[in-house]
């Protein structure tokens, strides 16, 4: 602990605990376990994944079935998962043990799915609904549940560790500045790192990411190495929280599900993340670079400027939540949002239009880091009520409602989809026809316009500010003095 920290004339959330190496080391440690998301999303049970839908030639009812049961496990994993995680007690940490307990698992099972023989393709072993289920198929299922139970944990385990890393809420924003930009570089390496690479190997180069040989050669490499990058996290970060000396974690677990069902921070943060899930669903900037632009340089070069829109004002967050607080800072970023839907349900037939707009709204979306921040604050408030941490519980339990969420909504896009003219039989082709693309467009930016109006508005009644959080860090500080006449932030 530094010279400063241990000075008793400053309170934790007026100090500064990070130093340059911890900031990169979180960033770092975000990015490997980022990289592992990625590749997770390119063996999802997911129509548009490749491996799945085109190598190992599961169907989408099929697909969607497991994607169902695997979320009916959830309901059952995270209230235990949950429980674990707030009570945990060990010389690392609450959380940094879950990168190491959950990580390695995680990046094993990725490693092996596309070692799934594809012979195994030809042996059926059952029906489900008219669907035959092949032997490959029902492999990846089971691989695909062990890597429900690993992968959620050790998610939440390394964004709670940034939620414990600094008491001092303005130094997490200046922290999540950096850290945003940073923990993307290693996805992007692997997301378009591996369909290069694919067509390096053998069959690849004819067959590029239908080969199952690049996804065996690469799909390990890229998880390893991901991995070796949280370490970074787990052994250069602190977890910070303003405790007694000698305190130990004991969250009971019927307790622990009301005080986070009475936490209106918790239903605001995860009522607005339902509709920003909605809202994803509707993102139009694929379908124009295919089926408008058709060019592959103006492709690049629009897939470049909106995918980096957004870094001005993850720079900028730190001094905007200085100057005007977080709340409203993510209520200019909703409404502003908004309001650049209203354009694009005008004029549908204006591709490059269209893209300015997708473009404005990154750059705004760039301050939306607020949401890994407001967290902690609204966590450090439920301790002084009540006295516990309960991290674990609200990542999971946030988790598990989208999971929820995106399985229900995932009917909603199709349903647009139909009503605007793709009738499901010819499917995209259909796009190629002007009035279809533009009712497909209007229609879509209909929907995402709703669900970001509606994303915004929770936080309205988000009343916890800047000034309110530092007092709740003094008073838990003069409680921890009270109790054992030390604090400690461990």
């Amino acid at each position: 602990m530094s010279e400063e920290e241990k000075s008793p004339n400053n309170h934790p959330s007026d100090r500064n605990f990070l130093n340059i190496g911890e900031i990169l080391s979180y960033s770092f440690g975000s990015s490997g376990i980022n990289g592992l998301g990625t590749l997770f999303t390119l063996m999802s049970l997911n129509i548009t994944t490749i491996l799945m839908g085109s190598v190992y030639q599961m169907s989408p009812v099929i697909m969607y079935l497991m994607t169902s049961i695997i979320t009916f496990i959830s309901l059952v994993k995270t209230p235990i998962i949950s429980s674990l995680m707030d009570n945990t007690k060990n010389t690392r940490g609450k959380f940094k043990p879950y990168l190491i307990w959950m990580g390695i698992p995680t990046t094993v099972l990725l490693s092996i799915i596309p070692f799934v023989p594809l012979s195994w393709i030809e042996i059926p072993v059952f029906t489900l609904i008219s669907e035959p289920l092949s032997l490959a198929g029902l492999m990846i299922f089971i691989l695909q549940i062990l890597i429900s139970l690993t992968w959620p944990t050790l998610l939440v385990a390394n964004t709670s560790l940034g939620q414990v890393i600094t008491p001092n809420t303005l130094e997490r924003a200046r922290m999540f500045s950096f850290h945003s930009i940073l923990s993307s570089l290693w996805p992007s390496v692997v997301s378009i790192g591996f369909p290069i690479l694919s067509i390096l190997t053998i069959q690849g180069a004819t067959t590029g990411q239908q080969s199952i040989l690049s996804y065996r050669v690469w799909f390990p490499m890229f998880a390893v190495l991901s991995f070796v990058l949280t370490l970074f996290s787990y052994f250069n970060c602190k977890e910070r929280i303003i405790v007694e000396l000698g305190y130990k974690p004991k969250v009971n677990f019927r307790h622990g599900i009301r005080s986070l069902g009475s936490n209106k921070f918790f239903w605001i943060a995860t009522i607005s993340g339902v509709f920003g899930a909605i809202r994803i669903g509707g993102n139009l900037q694929n379908w124009i670079n295919i089926y408008s632009l058709k060019s592959d340089i103006a492709t690049a070069i629009s897939t470049t400027l909106l995918g980096n829109a957004m870094v001005p004002g993850m720079l900028l967050t730190s001094f905007m939540v200085r100057k005007f607080g977080k709340k409203s800072l993510m209520l200019f970023t909703g409404f502003g949002s908004t309001l650049l839907y209203i354009p694009m349900i005008m004029f549908p037939s204006l591709p490059i239009f269209l893209l300015v707009m997708i473009f404005l709204q990154n750059a705004l979306a760039g301050f939306g880091i607020c949401v890994a921040i407001m967290p902690a604050d609204a966590l450090d408030a439920q301790q002084l009520t009540t006295g516990e941490r309960l991290e674990g519980f609200w990542g999971m339990f946030n988790q598990l409602i989208l999971a929820v969420v995106w399985l229900g909504s995932g009917l909603i896009g199709p349903a647009i989809l139909r009503a605007s003219g793709l009738d499901g039989v010819t499917g995209t082709n259909n796009m190629e026809i002007d009035i279809i693309r533009y009712a497909v467009f209007r229609n879509m930016s209909i929907m995402s316009g709703i669900a970001c109006f509606f994303q915004t508005i929770p936080y309205i009644f988000w009343d916890l500010s800047e000034e309110e959080h530092r007092e709740i860090i003094r008073q838990l500080e003069q409680i921890a003095k009270e109790k054992n006449g030390i604090s400690k932030i461990s």
